[in-house]
């Protein structure tokens, strides 16, 4: 690896790593969103504990963190995808383990949707369809993100080369992980559904 991919890909972390969530709701609120709801840095938990307009703007710039490092890429290695789709894998794990967060931030799918709506952009409506039935049939976010994310590996793993496909492998493994205690919630039946003003303190 020479230098100028490691400045990338450390540059790529960085930026993810921008805890959004976090620095919104104190401007806002002046309080530790890690102490509300959930705990999670995320927008769903913004909305829950603040209101859409901030969950809103933290949603898009989780987008854009997503979507920075790839639009680098594109422009300086579009030759070589396994670099960027590394780069793009590299700013959703600064999402979800923040250096400024003591390496305790979101979910990733805000960020996973910034960068896939560029990298492969005929992934988004696999995303966008799997997102809204799961939504539609069982009200979870958690569930529906998972099933978006999962949707993606998918349409990669059969359209994209083996190298690509084990990197994006990897990242949705990361995100599902990440849900684990989503998991547990649905099972013991105290998941907060869509639509909920308040996630509970779990």
């Amino acid at each position: 690896m020479d230098l100028e991919v490691f400045l990338y890909y450390l540059f790529s972390y960085i930026i993810g790593s921008i805890p959004t969530g976090f620095i919104l709701f104190y401007i806002v609120k002046r309080e530790d969103i890690r102490k509300v709801g959930s705990g999670n840095t995320g927008a769903t938990n913004v909305i829950r504990n603040q209101g859409k307009l901030t969950g809103i703007f933290t949603l898009l710039i989780d987008l854009i963190k997503g979507a920075v490092p790839v639009i680098y890429g594109i422009i300086n290695y579009k030759d070589f995808p396994e670099i960027i789709i590394i780069a793009g894998g590299l700013a959703i794990f600064g999402h979800i383990f923040p250096v400024f967060l003591k390496f305790k931030g979101g979910k990733g799918v805000a960020t996973f949707a910034g960068v896939f709506l560029l990298f492969s952009l005929k992934t988004a409506p696999f995303f966008i369809i799997a997102f809204l039935v799961t939504i539609f049939f069982t009200k979870y976010v958690s569930l529906a993100s998972i099933a978006g994310v999962t949707t993606v590996f998918f349409y990669i793993m059969f359209t994209e080369m083996v190298e690509i496909s084990i990197i994006t492998f990897i990242i949705c493994l990361m995100i599902i992980i990440k849900h684990r205690l989503n998991f547990i919630r649905i099972i013991k039946g105290n998941e907060p559904e869509i639509g909920s003003l308040r996630e509970k303190n779990v």
